[in-house]
C-alpha cells in the first residue's frame, strides 16, 4: 500500500477525502471488541497533543494511556478537523501496544483517517 502523505492545504486535503470517502465502511463487529479506544487532540501555541485512553471492554477499565506532541502543520478549517488532528493522533494511537490494536477503530466523524490506512 502506498504511504499515505498529509496535506498542506484544503486542495490536497479535499482531495484526500473525495478519494477516502467511498472506502470508509460503517458495519457492526462480528463480535464485542476486548478493548476500545479513546482518542482526544487539544493544542497549545503551534503544538497539537494527540492522546489515546485504551479500555478493557466490556469493563471499562483503563489499560493503557500514551500520547504525542507534534507540530501544527495544517490550518483550523471546519470539516477538515482530521488533517489537524489526525497526525497527533495516529501517534498517540501507534505508542499503544499494537497487540492489542485490532485494526479496527470506531473514530469521531467517522473520517479520522485509519492507521490501516497509513502503514
Amino acid at each position: 500500500m502506498e504511504s499515505f502523505i498529509w496535506p498542506v492545504n484544503i486542495v490536497e486535503a479535499k482531495a484526500i477525502q473525495m478519494t477516502l470517502r467511498d472506502k470508509v465502511k460503517i458495519i457492526p463487529f462480528r463480535k464485542n471488541p476486548k478493548f476500545i479506544a479513546g482518542v482526544d487532540a487539544a493544542f497549545f501555541e503551534d503544538k497539537v497533543v494527540g492522546v489515546a485512553c485504551l479500555y478493557k471492554y466490556p469493563e471499562l477499565i483503563l489499560v493503557e494511556e500514551a500520547f504525542a506532541v507534534l507540530e501544527v502543520l495544517f490550518p483550523y478549517i471546519p470539516g477538515f478537523l482530521s488533517f489537524r488532528e489526525g497526525p497527533a493522533i495516529i501517534g498517540a494511537l501507534k505508542r499503544l501496544k499494537k497487540e492489542r490494536l485490532t485494526g479496527q477503530m470506531q473514530c469521531r466523524d467517522y473520517l479520522l483517517i485509519l492507521l490501516k490506512l497509513i502503514e
